[in-house]
C-alpha cells in the first residue's frame, strides 16, 4: 500500500491524519482513501463504511467532502470523537 497521508493503526481501528491547505491536499487525500480501501478488501479485511468519519481541524479548512469507494456515499463530518 502506497499512501502519502500518515496512518496510524490500531488492533480495530485506523486514523489518517493529512494537512490540507490546497485542492490537491484534498484530491492526495481522498486517493489515499481509494488505496486503503482497496488494500483492506485485497487482504479481506473491509473497512465499516457507516463507522468511517472525517474531522476538520483549524479555522482555514475548506471542509472538502470524502467518500468510500465502496458505496460513494460522503463520509460525515464530526466536530469531536472519543477514542
Amino acid at each position: 500500500m502506497n499512501i502519502s497521508s500518515n496512518m496510524f493503526m490500531y488492533a480495530d481501528d485506523t486514523k489518517v491524519v493529512r494537512e490540507v491547505t490546497t485542492t490537491g491536499d484534498c484530491e492526495e487525500l481522498q486517493a489515499d482513501l481509494d488505496s486503503i480501501q482497496h488494500w483492506s478488501e485485497k487482504w479481506q479485511m473491509k473497512f465499516n463504511s457507516s463507522k468511517c468519519r472525517i474531522m476538520h481541524l483549524g479555522h482555514s479548512s475548506d471542509r472538502a467532502e470524502y467518500t468510500m469507494i465502496d458505496n460513494g456515499i460522503e463520509i460525515e463530518v464530526i466536530s469531536e470523537e472519543k477514542d
